[in-house]
């Protein structure tokens, strides 16, 4: 878990559960932060599409 948060942008926890397919979105995952309800954007890397 702390590596998909290390690479994923620093994502909390709440966050990474709370992900759906729907935010992934070719090769960039996008979420509404539930704290601050900013939106973030990231493109994945290796270490994250080999976990999906």
């Amino acid at each position: 878990m702390f590596l998909l948060s290390f690479y994923g942008r620093g994502i909390n926890f709440i966050d990474l559960m709370q992900l759906k397919k729907t935010d992934l979105y070719k090769e960039t995952i996008t979420y509404k932060r539930s704290k601050t309800e900013v939106i973030v954007n990231f493109k994945i890397n290796d270490f994250w599409t080999q976990k999906i």
